[in-house]
């Protein structure tokens, strides 16, 4: 009987497991084992599968010593040296602003001007493609037939 309850229990752990163990094949594992299996060949993509050569190591030999890769791998391990020191930083800085100094309002909003500034000047750019007399999405609409009223309430097809 309690081998039965305990078969039970590791199904339905199982089952619990098995929606990510799939998503993991799919969009992992597979994709992975497959650059491996590429990189162990001289396929590209525009020759069918099955006309492709193994050439082994090769690939990866020429890689590791191409100095593009070697310089590549330095640019990534300075970054990942860097990152912990920059977030470190980064913290230091939101502490002392969440302190009391002068100037802090002045400081906040230069810190936080970058990250809205992006947002405006997307807004304004789709405002331009959008515009309703003079804008792209409209030029184009205009030219396949698409009459627009004026008040721009309505579209009717001429």
């Amino acid at each position: 009987m309690k081998i039965r309850s305990q078969t039970r229990e590791n199904i339905a752990g199982y089952a619990f497991i098995l929606p990510n163990l799939i998503g993991f094949i799919i969009f992992t594992a597979f994709p992975v084992g497959f650059s491996f299996f590429i990189g162990l060949t001289n396929w590209d993509i525009f020759t069918r599968i099955k006309d492709v050569e193994f050439v082994g190591f090769q690939n990866y030999l020429e890689m590791f010593t191409d100095p593009w890769f070697i310089t590549s791998m330095k640019n990534n391990f300075f970054f990942l040296c860097f990152l912990p020191v920059e977030i470190f930083l980064a913290l230091v800085i939101a502490v002392m602003l969440n302190g009391k100094i002068p100037g802090k309002t002045f400081l906040r909003t230069t810190f936080y001007l970058p990250n809205i500034t992006s947002y405006v000047v997307v807004t304004m750019i789709w405002l331009l493609i959008l515009r309703p007399d003079e804008g792209i999405v409209n030029a184009f609409l205009y030219s396949i037939g698409v009459k627009i009223r004026q008040d721009g309430l309505q579209a009717a097809y001429g």
